[in-house]
């Protein structure tokens, strides 16, 4: 198996504070939802929480990504990001059992331009994978080959938009998954292949053991 630092954005812009922007949204931060709410604890949950805020930051807003943090139970929280076709910035849907609150940063600020509609067409939905929870426990056997213990997050990754150079795909859209315990983990770029704890020997490689950069 190999073993890969990750140096990539994620859309991981949560680390990232938003800029100025002409969209009226951009930067603010929009309170929702009831405080005594659970978190759901499978996606379409997830996705129902975080649509209300997706319609009315873009009426064409898609779902880029999903991280979902695990605790003992299940999700304690999770952050739905959204993409808009020639939108100048993302939106970010925080989901806690404080509620769900909404934020947006600019493309520009991170160095990734606005995809197009027709090229936002090809990201597909999120519909046919594991919820976080059993995506965890079907990553274990990975994880426990590059050396780690329960997953402690679960990111769900389309590769929009950073995978959007301006004029094309550098890599065709496709919903990938990774499992992280620490600053470490392992990625699967088929949800297919969760079910297949990869080995050392195998001909075709389904997963990779990451580490992730300092900071």
């Amino acid at each position: 198996m190999r073993r890969v630092l990750l140096a990539v954005l994620f859309v991981a812009v949560a680390a990232c504070e938003p800029a100025e922007s002409e969209d009226p949204l951009d930067g603010a931060e929009n309170g929702a939802g009831d405080a005594d709410e659970s978190v759901p604890s499978t996606l379409s949950g997830l996705q129902e929480v975080a649509g209300p805020a997706a319609e009315e930051w873009n009426n064409d807003a898609r779902l880029a990504e999903l991280h979902a943090d695990l605790g003992e139970d299940d999700v304690e929280s999770a952050r739905l990001t959204y993409v808009a076709p020639g939108a100048t910035s993302l939106l970010h849907v925080d989901v806690s059992e404080a509620g769900v609150g909404s934020n947006t940063a600019t493309l520009e600020t991170i160095g990734l331009d606005p995809v197009p509609e027709e090229a936002l067409t090809e990201v597909p939905d999120l519909d046919d994978a594991m919820d976080p929870a059993e995506t965890a426990a079907a990553g274990e056997p990975a994880l426990s080959e590059c050396g780690h213990g329960a997953a402690e997050e679960v990111r769900y990754m389309s590769g929009a938009p950073e995978g959007w150079d301006g004029d094309t795909w550098r890599v065709d859209p496709q919903w990938r998954v990774m499992l992280l315990v620490g600053e470490g983990g392992v990625v699967f770029d088929d949800l297919a292949d969760l079910d297949v704890p990869p080995t050392e020997s195998s001909d075709v490689d389904v997963a990779d053991c990451v580490d992730l950069p300092d900071g």
